[in-house]
């Protein structure tokens, strides 16, 4: 278990740097448009590799923990797995499915309106990701 506490203090420090850069979004009632856009990019980067780092972690913990094998090491049917073990509810899943769609729209993140939107979401997904990684904490015995 020692491989899944150093994964786990990664998505820690991920999930900071991540909510670090939307203390900084918030304030852009007072900052100049062009620096906005900066801040607005960066909170989109951390977002794309706290929701890839997540996800992974949930791979290696339902592995681990619950002795699952997940031979298609696929976003997606990561978080199914992990409602089908009880570690998600219904609408967290959904909350997950929803993080994975604007994780791949951030390929698309040139057009204005889907990096407003992502970015828009993102606040919602920062919450979701901060409950489950504390909920997934590797417990040691």
């Amino acid at each position: 278990m020692d491989g899944l506490k150093e994964k786990y203090d990664i998505v820690l420090q991920a999930i900071r740097s991540l909510e670090e850069v939307l203390d900084e979004i918030t304030k852009k009632e007072n900052i100049n448009p062009r620096i906005y856009k900066m801040i607005r990019d960066s909170l989109i980067q951390r977002f794309e590799y706290t929701s890839e780092l997540l996800w992974k972690y949930l791979r290696l913990y339902i592995e681990e923990v619950y002795k699952i094998p997940i031979n298609a090491p696929i976003p997606n049917e990561v978080y199914k797995i992990a409602h089908d073990t009880g570690l998600l509810s219904k609408q967290e899943l959904a909350s997950a499915q929803k993080i994975l769609q604007d994780r791949n729209l951030t390929s698309h993140i040139y057009r204005e309106v889907i990096a407003q939107e992502i970015a828009a979401d993102i606040p919602a997904h920062y919450q979701f990701m901060k409950i489950i990684a504390e909920r997934l904490q590797p417990k040691f015995f």
